[in-house]
């Protein structure tokens, strides 16, 4: 096991955030119905392009579209691995 298998990336912060989003969902209920599958992997490429080109190491991407919220933590692993 090596250090990027062992490390979460802004922990406390994913998992305030996360929470918040879930009470969000809670409340509101599923927001737009849409084609899941080919826009979370379509958002997933943006976020991490976006990671890519402003430094930044972690993003989270979150569906409400479903009646149980999906959560996809994306870490800019090219950046964090030349840090190590």
């Amino acid at each position: 096991m090596n250090i990027i298998d062992t490390q979460v990336l802004y922990k406390k912060e994913s998992y305030r955030i996360v929470g918040a989003a879930m009470e969000v969902h809670k409340v509101l209920g599923c927001g737009f119905s849409e084609a899941v599958s080919e826009l979370v992997d379509g958002c997933y490429a943006q976020v991490y392009n976006y990671l890519k080109a402003s430094g930044l190491r972690l993003g989270i991407l979150i569906n409400f579209g479903l009646p149980s919220l999906e959560v996809k933590r994306i870490p800019c692993v090219t950046k964090w691995m030349s840090e190590l």
